[in-house]
């Protein structure tokens, strides 16, 4: 059984220091989409779309806000882990 991991990698446009060895976030979901979606129902995120990657994926979320200026990206990779 597989299980996909979550690893913060930016906030904005500031980039996050991590060493991909203790991820965020991690769920036994066997798509990337609907396990993109819990991830983002537990940490109350939008999720807004994934991109695929050489050995994983990149997923993007907006953190909601009442003031449009104070929203901002939540960037995260997402891999496989057999």
């Amino acid at each position: 059984m597989t299980e996909i991991q979550f690893f913060l990698e930016g906030i904005g446009n500031r980039n996050v220091a991590t060493d991909y060895s203790s991820p965020n976030f991690i769920t036994d979901e066997s798509s990337i989409e609907k396990a993109s979606k819990e991830f983002a129902k537990k940490n109350k995120l939008k999720y807004i779309e994934y991109e695929i990657l050489n050995s994983g994926y990149r997923v993007y979320y907006l953190k909601p806000s009442l003031l449009k200026s104070k929203r901002k990206p939540y960037i995260y990779y997402a891999k496989r882990n057999a």
